[in-house]
């Protein structure tokens, strides 16, 4: 049995919390040595979380909100026809096209 999944967890977390708190840390030593990089550091920091957080969310909204495509069997397959032809509009200009 293969046992690396066990430390993924946790050494992808440490990573993080890593990433993180040397990211805040370096901000806070620029920022307390009033270093002329620390605004601008700011503000792409700033608009790196905003990217990120309109990144996650869409990312959430498109999971919720795709559905599961329906599998196409010899069962429904002119049902499904059907519904793509409506969809696309091409039946209904057909039969309006022939009236």
């Amino acid at each position: 049995m293969d046992w690396n999944w066990v430390w993924q967890g946790p050494i992808s977390s440490l990573i993080y919390d890593g990433l993180v708190l040397v990211t805040g840390g370096s901000m806070f030593w620029l920022r307390l040595k009033q270093s002329r990089w620390s605004p601008p550091l700011l503000y792409g920091l700033a608009a790196s979380t905003l990217m990120a957080l309109a990144l996650y969310a869409f990312g959430v909204h498109h999971a919720f909100m795709v559905d599961q495509a329906a599998q196409t069997t010899v069962d429904n397959v002119h049902d499904r026809v059907r519904s793509w032809l409506d969809f696309g509009g091409i039946l209904r200009v057909s039969r309006a096209a022939g009236q």
